[in-house]
């Protein structure tokens, strides 16, 4: 599997790894997971370790993520608003650059880091 979630119950942080090449079949697995142990434990922080992976997804899968993530989670009785996320890459990848412009344009939290302490202080800052 190329991704594993754990929830970090000392900082309430739901943290996914991702290893080797995911796709956006991978991605609508890993958000139907963390939506699971966001309602279990009331969690709305979420970290990907995308530092070993290799995202395969086309320009127009990556604007239409947003949307999805927005439509499953109020299909789950969450605001979308509510969730704040921090991605942690290997390098500056404009991909993902374009991905977090687009996910702030549709009003969800979302901010790029290379470092993983980072992306944590971050995500718990109030």
């Amino acid at each position: 599997m190329p991704h594993t979630m754990i929830y970090n119950l000392e900082l309430c942080i739901i943290e996914t790894k991702y290893q080797g090449i995911v796709t956006l079949k991978e991605i609508k697995e890993t958000i139907s997971e963390a939506i699971q142990i966001i309602q279990d434990v009331n969690c709305f922080l979420t970290l990907g370790d995308y530092r070993n992976a290799k995202v395969n997804l086309s320009t127009l899968e990556i604007h239409q993520l947003p949307k999805l993530m927005s439509d499953v989670l109020t299909q789950s009785g969450i605001a979308p608003y509510k969730l704040k996320r921090a991605f942690v890459i290997a390098k500056d990848l404009d991909d993902f650059h374009f991905f977090e412009t687009v996910t702030l344009n549709n009003g969800q939290m979302a901010k790029i880091f290379q470092d993983v302490g980072e992306a944590k202080k971050w995500l718990l800052q109030r």
